[in-house]
């Protein structure tokens, strides 16, 4: 015995292929749009994190190094850290 596809098989094949076609290509294009904006996200809030630790280190670094050295500023001696400004001139 032998099935064979008739016309109206074909129609059922094509209107299915129709049907699911658009919502796959929607669900493709979707995902690659919502993947885009969570990687660039992602990115943002790193960049953001490298600009905030790169800028807090240094004043964090010299309150440590006065912290544990016990000295008046003076860090170089240990640390070999040049702050970036000056330290404030006695009269």
């Amino acid at each position: 015995m032998t099935c064979r596809c008739a016309f109206p098989c074909r129609l059922g094949l094509l209107k299915g292929v129709v049907l699911f076609l658009p919502v796959t290509l929607f669900h493709t294009f979707a995902t690659l749009i919502i993947n885009c904006i969570v990687v660039w996200s992602v990115f943002d809030y790193g960049f953001l994190l490298i600009r905030l630790y790169v800028r807090a280190w240094p004043p964090l670094l010299s309150t440590a190094c006065r912290a544990w050295s016990g000295d008046s500023g003076d860090c170089k001696s240990r640390w070999h850290f040049t702050p970036s400004r000056p330290p404030p001139v006695h009269a």
